[in-house]
């Protein structure tokens, strides 16, 4: 029998290359699976600046400015970036933690972020450190682990933890989601250029109008299995079954993908054709909350990863969870949602959901039991706006927008840091400090005067004493002589009250700050504008205002542009408004959204495009833009496809169970969040491909001796199925669609060839397929 590795040369052009085109000699890139060794070449460092996926750390101010290795900003990215992320967990972060701010230790001098430098602050101080260790301490010598190479690398990521708020801004994802589709579209096989009425919903008048009125073409509306597919990732992030394919294509029913849309979302409980309704008053216990829980999961897990919950060294993440899950499950309005985050108090974060949202931002101190009450502020400031507005103020937190941000966001070139600190001095009178000291990670949130360790202060830190006088309400308030330690220091000179940064309004007097500002956030059109453009960016691929946390309020409104060479940031500003209009006027309700934007045909279309097709096309939506999986999709989909569970966990996204270390490794090499210090990430390489080729922790669940495994449930059929019976289900089980006539014919003649083996390598070829990554 011929080796898997050579077999697949021939079973791989059945199904259109594999998971990443730029591959093509399988034995070349059957590498170790170890964590892959980082480069120091000039021709790496040269491609990583040019990398628009950079990021770029700015060296820590108590640097040398005669040392040259340290007078440009330190690059560190791609491969790099992974293995050192992945070697700081895996060696350094049982003690300095995965975000390098010791939370779990009582010891503040193992802080990473804190910028008390014990060892030296340059880059071969740091190089030295990690190379020759700290006597009497458990900072072992790692130079007999790592090369010098990779040394020098984890010393820029240390320098990364520490100056995270100088990490680039991201640029647009257009450019890479019209590569992939591309690629993808290249591939997949032909499929009917069907009529279709151009109008199912309000958006369509927007992007059909627009590109009739423009002259632009737009590809035709996906097959019943691409859609079909489409659906299940984007709403429950995983595969449908083999008979729900079936059953779906062959429905004749016109209705039938409005339908699915609404099976998904829950919001079939009134309908009077699905089992169960009665007609009657027993209809009233029917609502959206029997969505099932694929669904819930899913948008939890998204939540999750769009709050960081989880990271931060606190245990509110459980019940911040369960909070969402809840949230969710009955459908309660955004708006209610947001202003729960922004103003709940708790006895301890373990018994409070929406607690979870402002102490997961919380700030240590030099002691580890301390929390930096301004610096906390900072940080709930900046996730606030980002999240909840898309307006990213992590550069004017550290200075003034003028004179850095003239070439790359008009609006914040305005902005100054006073601007920001009074955003932040909303937060100024909330009080967080730990339930169990020292050392335990059960933390209260009260509204009243924070606590300050001040008296630790002495002689440490200056402008410990305050000289501003306390707040209204009668706490010492937002102030600006406090220390940070994530940020140069404030101006102590300056006047700073809370003030909404969008329009200048500040607080009712007397009331409490934190709910004037979920007001004044829950009732901003931006806060309309922000949430729909996100879900559209989650369904669409790409979102109107690309990307979806960087907008520029100064270029959204086409009757007042800004002036050259500046242009309308969004692509559709008119159908941004009225989507948020129509998400005001339902409630703010997630799931309406959703059904709006999955029933609209701009949705449906499909990604491929007969004839020639111009990139600038996907401004318009022309085509449906592909997205690859999270790297939790991809798992889910390979123990969906092939049926066979484990590694403590059934499907990731179920949050239910701790993955084992084989799975973490899988996940962390696709992408996936630490939510500490890295989003979640889709961009592919040649590592993942090595994984999905030959990894244990996918080939076990392909072979036939897998107890259970779709392969072995196939062949053990009784009757037994024929060949081209055997193909079709694999098809169908692993990209959701039936094979072609050529693909039938291919596999048939494989499988005959080698029976078991072959069943075994059809699925495994199917997988490494690149349709099997991406959501097309």
């Amino acid at each position: 029998m011929l080796p898997r590795n050579i077999i697949c040369v021939g079973i791989m052009t059945i199904v259109g290359g594999i998971c990443l085109p730029f591959i093509c000699d399988v034995d070349s890139h059957a590498e170790s699976l170890e964590v892959s060794r980082a480069t120091d070449s000039k021709e790496s460092v040269a491609e990583s600046r040019a990398d628009n996926n950079a990021v770029v750390v700015e060296g820590p101010p108590e640097q040398s400015a005669s040392n040259s290795d340290q007078d440009e900003p330190l690059i560190l990215e791609g491969e790099r970036l992974r293995w050192a992320s992945s070697a700081f967990a895996s060696k350094c972060g049982v003690c300095h933690d995965e975000d390098g701010r010791a939370t779990s230790l009582d010891n503040p001098r193992a802080d990473l972020v804190d910028k008390a430098w014990h060892h030296g602050s340059q880059l071969v101080q740091i190089e030295e450190t990690i190379r020759e260790g700290v006597p009497d301490t458990l900072m072992e010598p790692l130079e007999k682990n790592y090369t010098a190479a990779e040394i020098a690398d984890l010393a820029k990521y240390v320098t990364l933890l520490s100056q995270k708020m100088h990490v680039e801004l991201p640029g647009s994802e257009r450019k890479a989601a019209t590569e992939l589709t591309d690629t993808v579209a290249a591939q997949l096989p032909p499929g009917p250029d069907r009529q279709f009425r151009e109008k199912e919903n309000f958006i369509d008048d927007y992007i059909f109008g627009k590109m009739k009125a423009h002259g632009i073409p737009h590809a035709p509306l996906s097959t019943d299995a691409e859609f079909m597919r489409r659906l299940y990732l984007d709403l429950w992030g995983r595969l449908p079954d083999t008979d729900e394919v079936r059953q779906f294509v062959s429905d004749a029913e016109p209705d039938k993908r409005n339908k699915l849309i609404d099976q998904l979302l829950g919001l079939d409980f009134m309908d009077p054709d699905k089992p169960g309704f009665a007609g009657n008053q027993d209809d009233d216990y029917r609502g959206p909350w029997l969505v099932k829980k694929p669904f819930l999961n899913k948008w939890t897990f998204f939540f999750s990863d769009l709050f960081r919950i989880g990271g931060g060294g606190t245990n509110s993440g459980p019940a911040f969870k369960d909070y969402i899950h809840l949230c969710l499950k009955y459908e309660i309005p955004y708006d209610y949602f947001v202003r729960e985050l922004l103003t709940a108090t708790a006895i301890g974060g373990k018994v409070s959901g929406p607690a979870g949202f402002i102490i997961r931002h919380k700030v240590g101190g030099i002691r580890d039991a301390d929390v930096m009450h301004e610096d906390t502020c900072d940080e709930i400031a900046l996730s606030v706006s980002k999240i909840f507005l898309g307006v990213n103020l992590e550069c004017v937190s550290c200075h003034d927008g003028a004179g850095h941000l003239d070439n790359l966001n008009l609006s914040l070139s305005k902005i100054t840091r006073r601007d920001f600190w009074q955003q932040a001095a909303f937060f100024e009178n909330i009080r967080i400090f730990r339930g169990d000291p020292p050392n335990g990670v059960d933390y209260v949130l009260l509204d009243g005067p924070s606590l300050r360790p001040e008296r630790i202060w002495q002689g440490g830190i200056a402008h410990f004493k305050f000289s501003s006088p306390a707040t209204a309400t009668g706490g010492p308030g937002y102030r600006m002589e406090a220390p940070s330690v994530i940020r140069i220091p404030r101006d102590k000179n300056e006047n700073v009250y809370p003030q909404y940064f969008m329009n200048g309004e500040r607080p009712a007097p007397g009331a409490n700050s934190r709910d004037e500002l979920a007001r004044m956030i829950t009732s901003d059109f931006q806060f309309a504008k922000a949430t729909v453009n996100l879900f559209w960016s989650k369904l669409m691929t790409v979102g109107i205002v690309d990307p979806p946390f960087e907008w520029d309020l100064d270029r959204q409104d086409p009757e007042n542009p800004p002036p050259a060479p500046w242009t309308i940031q969004p692509s559709h500003p008119e159908l941004l408004d009225a989507l948020a209009r129509d998400f005001q006027d339902h409630n703010f309700e997630l799931r309406y959204l959703m059904r709006t934007i999955c029933r609209s045909k701009a949705y449906q279309l499909s990604s491929r495009f007969p004839g020639e097709y111009e990139p600038e096309y996907d401004r318009y939506y022309a085509r449906k833009l592909v997205r690859r999986l999270s790297a939790e999709e991809i798992y889910d989909a390979i123990v969906k496809a092939t049926n066979v569970f484990g590694n403590n966990v059934k499907f990731v996204m179920e949050q239910k169970g701790m993955p084992d270390a084989e799975l973490k490794r899988f996940l962390s090499f696709f992408g996936q969040s630490n939510r500490a210090t890295t989003p979640p990430d889709t961009k592919g390489s040649i590592i993942q491909a090595s994984l999905i080729l030959n990894s244990d922790l996918v080939n076990k669940k392909l072979l036939a001796s897998t107890e259970g495994s779709r392969v072995n449930m196939l062949l053990k059929k009784d009757p037994p199925l024929n060949n081209h019976e055997l193909v079709e289900e694999l098809f169908l089980a692993t990209l959701s669609r039936f094979p072609t006539a050529k693909e039938i014919a291919d596999s048939v003649s494989h499988v005959e060839k080698y029976r078991n083996r072959g069943v075994e390598d059809l699925q495994w070829a199917l997988m490494n397929n690149l349709e099997f990554i991406v959501n097309y």
